[in-house]
């Protein structure tokens, strides 16, 4: 519903959402989707999410019970529409709603779906308070009982779809009348999630050649921690693919669609040598990629300075610019 056909897509499908379905910021500023329209599909590893007004967790998959999801009398259903297979689940409602009936409810697959497939979940017997199931909603009540809704186009519009929806449910044992809700989605390709990235990696190890970044290292610290021989800061070099090098930037793409360099930029780093490399082996690098809000010095943690002196790691970090601290005003 929230696609549109396109056969130059892998999926063969692109995202299309619409202007009132998008989000409003706390600033009263509408969300564009137009970033979200350049896709084929959606995630393969977000969650499931959806709205039944006056749903209760009871009877629900728990994190704790996911075989529970497999049940043949499961409230809730995700149908892997090629293979016809249950996909393995867990379903909550959200704990921070601060008015319980407008509580979205996730359904979290337990592993990541497969890349351009398409999957179909179904909700049955989920209950409200009183223990009594929850009405299904007019529209798709119309679609699931065969009745006319001649103030809602879009049911007549959804009428093949759904008759396939209905049918592949009811191969995989889930009966059209005890529905409450089912959709349909698919996810995106693997060339969708990958590309770029890929491009601007081989591109750039292209541009560089046999040699290595330009780098300046602005400080060397030998008494940081017993367990790190030299902690070192320094900036290094590497191509720019945004319009400006900080928040705010957007990415920026050549005649043929792909990233496209804009110049270089210089970044910070920084890295931690462990005492063990002093007396072992030359030790092994490892990227440290900074939690969501923070800065790279979380590298400076009790846990990893005691991991990379035992397992005789170098560890490096730098700043992810959308999800550091730094750049909070991006949100």
């Amino acid at each position: 519903v929230f696609t549109v056909a396109d056969p130059s897509s892998p999926t063969g499908r692109r995202v299309k959402l619409s202007e009132t379905a998008m989000p409003v910021s706390y600033y009263d500023q509408a969300i564009s989707h137009t970033a979200w329209d350049q896709v084929d599909g959606f995630s393969t590893s977000g969650g499931i999410m959806v709205h039944l007004p006056g749903s209760t967790s009871a009877g629900l998959p728990t994190v704790l019970d996911i075989g529970a999801s497999l049940d043949p009398n499961s409230p809730t259903v995700v149908l892997d529409a090629q293979t016809g297979q249950r996909v393995a689940h867990f379903a909550e409602l959200d704990a921070s709603a601060s008015d319980p009936t407008r509580a979205t409810l996730f359904i979290r697959p337990a592993q990541a779906l497969e890349y351009n497939r398409r999957y179909i979940v179904a909700l049955r017997g989920v209950q409200d308070e009183s223990g009594e199931p929850i009405a299904a909603s007019d529209a798709f009540a119309a679609h699931r009982d065969g009745q006319a809704m001649p103030d809602e186009p879009s049911v007549d519009d959804r009428r093949p779809l759904y008759s396939d929806i209905f049918a592949r449910l009811s191969q995989a044992g889930v009966e059209r009348s005890d529905l409450q809700l089912a959709w349909d989605f698919t996810t995106h390709s693997r060339e969708d999630v990958t590309s770029e990235l890929v491009h601007m990696r081989d591109e750039s190890f292209s541009m560089l050649g046999e040699a290595s970044p330009n780098y300046e290292i602005t400080s060397v610290e030998e008494d940081f921690d017993p367990r790190v021989a030299y902690k070192i800061l320094g900036t290094f070099e590497v191509p720019l693919y945004l319009d400006v090098p900080g928040p705010y930037s957007k990415m920026q793409y050549g005649p043929d669609g792909l990233p496209e360099p804009n110049g270089v930029a210089d970044f910070e780093f920084e890295l931690l040598i462990p005492a063990s490399a002093t007396a072992e082996q030359p030790a092994k690098l490892l990227q440290f990629g900074h939690g969501l809000l923070q800065l790279p010095d979380e590298i400076e943690g009790e846990h990893h300075l005691d991991f990379m002196n035992q397992y005789n790691y170098a560890m490096f970090s730098s700043v992810w610019l959308s999800s550091s601290t730094a750049s909070r005003v991006t949100f």
